[in-house]
């Protein structure tokens, strides 16, 4: 997708997808967001991406939105101390696509299971599967280039095992991982990086910040919400501080 153009979406659009996304699963909301940037787009169409193509696009996205520079919180997965941290976009990208088109081999016994890598389809089809062993069974089984030879019943854990961690070697993108230090208890930890989850909280709050300015400036003028909306970020601004200051 990198020669796919890429625009950020109206004001009007993000509250759109905000409302829609509140009751979607990570893995469908992560489509739909990206669906917003690419003219035409529809989830459904992205579906055959890559999960590290889906989260590369995703912080193009981020950065039309909102800048390259993501300053957050979280806390310590070992004492649970509030973090700060200090990334960016051009940071957490991986510089190349993944190969889609090479298999995954995972020898097992005197055999090859050959898998492909997984796609955003795949991923949005276990996302009801609570439990995380099948889920994690059924993704691979998606996968498997040769279903038919595969023995009978579920693949063997240990194939699963090393499917899963080729798939994450073949797609660094997917499974981005950030090392945070804590000054609190001394340790070094490995945290995930979920684009799509970072990107629904920073819409999140906009989107609560936004409709509070909607609020604000339509009781006190008798503006409809788009006419709201249609203020540029400074003029609106500009508006609201003559409003405080009453």
């Amino acid at each position: 997708m990198d020669d796919v153009a890429m625009s950020a979406p109206s004001a009007a659009s993000l509250l759109d997808f905000w409302e829609a996304g509140q009751g979607l699963p990570p893995a469908r909301r992560a489509l739909l967001a990206l669906s917003l940037g690419v003219a035409g787009a529809t989830p459904l169409a992205l579906e055959n991406l890559a999960v590290g193509e889906r989260d590369r696009q995703l912080l193009r996205l981020r950065e039309l939105l909102f800048g390259e520079r993501m300053a957050s919180y979280i806390a310590c997965p070992e004492c649970r101390e509030r973090l700060e941290i200090d990334l960016s976009t051009e940071g957490l990208r991986v510089a190349s696509a993944p190969e889609t088109e090479a298999p995954i081999a995972v020898t097992h016994g005197q055999r090859e299971v050959r898998f492909r890598l997984p796609n955003c389809g795949d991923v949005n089809a276990i996302t009801t599967i609570r439990d995380r062993t099948r889920a994690r069974e059924v993704l691979a089984e998606r996968c498997c280039l040769f279903p038919a030879e595969a023995e009978a019943g579920p693949l063997p854990a240990e194939v699963v095992d090393a499917f899963e961690s080729l798939a994450a070697e073949a797609d660094p993108q997917a499974d981005t991982r950030i090392q945070v230090s804590c000054p609190a208890c001394g340790r070094t930890s490995e945290v995930l990086f979920d684009a799509g989850e970072y990107l629904w909280t920073e819409i999140s709050a906009w989107a609560r910040r936004t409709l509070r300015e909607i609020h604000v400036l339509a009781s006190a003028y008798g503006w409809r919400e788009q006419d709201v909306l249609d203020l540029s970020p400074s003029r609106r601004r500009q508006y609201l501080n003559l409003v405080m200051a009453g």
